[in-house]
């Protein structure tokens, strides 16, 4: 079974996460100004903080999208946050090889870096990293994906 989990976990999947199991600070890793934005600007690289909020199992990474329409007559925001009412977006989910047991307070350190497919320029790769330490374990975490 260890094959058919490698491939399933190279691929992200597209659920509802409930607020619940959101169990960390938020952290914003990319920022683009609708008006102003170039291809160059969606192949990018971010270093994030993760503060966990609940000892819980960590087994997953989620992202999502928020998307303000300032300039409109009537401005309005999409936002596809868990904590937002669920639209067909959902959210975006990067399974974890292995969960960890992650303890209230401490906090995951690590990068996520995106780039079109070379293969397909739809497709998207993305590299997660981060680590992770507490009084009893100490994880250091790669994974790569591909969203197609």
């Amino acid at each position: 079974m260890s094959c058919i989990k490698n491939i399933a976990l190279s691929e992200p999947l597209v659920e509802v996460v409930p607020k619940k199991r959101v169990i960390s600070n938020i952290n914003t890793f990319l920022d683009l100004d609708l008006y102003k934005v170039k291809v160059s600007d969606l192949d990018f690289a971010h270093k994030y903080q993760l503060h966990l909020t609940a000892t819980d199992n960590v087994d997953a990474l989620a992202c999502w999208f928020e998307a303000d329409f300032s300039k409109l007559k009537n401005p309005i925001k999409l936002s596809t946050s868990p904590f937002s009412r669920p639209t067909h977006w959902r959210q975006t989910i990067f399974y974890l090889a292995e969960p960890i047991k992650g303890i209230l307070g401490k906090t995951l350190t690590g990068s996520i870096a995106v780039r079109k497919s070379a293969a397909n320029p739809r497709d998207l790769d993305i590299k997660y990293s981060f680590h992770y330490e507490d009084e009893v374990s100490k994880v250091n975490y790669k994974q790569m994906y591909k969203l197609q």
